[in-house]
């Protein structure tokens, strides 16, 4: 009976040294969490003569790191911080595969959450 017990206390014990572990882990280095309001900037890219969506044109903010590319249906979407006000660029970075396109920029203001653009490009 004894060998039993000192079993169990020996699984008692590690478990609690595990747990124990695991609440010292995240005391000292915490969980990732995003608690800022993000916007959703959703839109498309097409083209001013064809109206046919534009693949492979970059959308950034500029100063920013984020960007994306426009996919085949010229459609984009990005998740910026959130703010009164966003200038936004449009440029053709891949100009081979789509034609040759005039970077652009607007400058949206909004309150809300969620930003939707129709941009038609003009070409060079």
């Amino acid at each position: 009976m004894s060998v039993l017990k000192s079993r169990m206390s020996r699984r008692i014990l590690s478990v609690l040294s595990l747990s124990g572990m695991l609440f010292v882990f995240q005391a000292c280095y915490g969980t990732a969490q995003d608690f800022e309001i993000d916007t959703q900037l959703e839109g498309i890219v097409q083209s001013k003569d064809s109206l046919q969506p534009v693949k492979g044109i970059k959308v950034y903010i500029p100063g920013s790191d984020q960007y994306t590319l426009t996919k085949d249906d010229g459609k984009f979407q990005l998740f910026l911080p959130y703010s009164v006000s966003y200038k936004i660029h449009f440029n053709d970075i891949d100009s081979t595969e789509n034609g040759h396109y005039k970077d652009a920029d607007t400058v949206v203001t909004t309150k809300d959450d969620y930003i939707f653009l129709n941009i038609l490009l003009e070409t060079k």
